[in-house]
């Protein structure tokens, strides 16, 4: 299964966030196809920033969401966005640099990421937020 597929399948409820899973499901979708297809480092790291750059402006509007709505599991939500965001950063300072290579195995995570972050607690947040009238 590809991983827009699998945001697609694990639609949280709220048209907003599930527009964005998708992008994001894209974004990585779109990594993965610079790395396979050995585009040159210029491209690479433009496809990671704009990752990068994507998942933090997703990241503000789920915890704006969150803080508006009062979510109880707001604190290790956050906390599992700021995971990922200081390993994106850290992936482009190294990349941008020269110290590290990308491929399929040293990028798995994001796809893993991705998908465990949406089953195990954007699917609870959307309940939460269908319950408070967010759709």
């Amino acid at each position: 299964m590809n991983l827009l597929t699998q945001a697609m399948d694990l639609s949280v409820g709220v048209r907003l966030l599930d527009c964005d899973h998708r992008r994001l499901a894209d974004a990585i979708h779109e990594l993965f196809a610079a790395v396979d297809q050995q585009h040159d480092r210029a491209r690479i790291a433009k496809a990671l920033r704009q990752l990068a750059d994507f998942a933090l402006t997703h990241f503000g509007l789920e915890e704006g969401m969150m803080a508006a709505t009062a979510y109880p599991k707001m604190a290790p939500h956050r906390a599992h966005h700021q995971q990922l965001v200081e390993q994106l950063e850290t992936l482009c300072d190294s990349y941008g640099k020269g110290a590290l290579q990308l491929d399929r195995k040293s990028l798995a995570f994001l796809s893993k990421w991705h998908s465990e972050h949406l089953q195990k607690d954007d699917l609870d947040y959307g309940l939460w937020l269908n319950n408070h009238g967010i759709r």
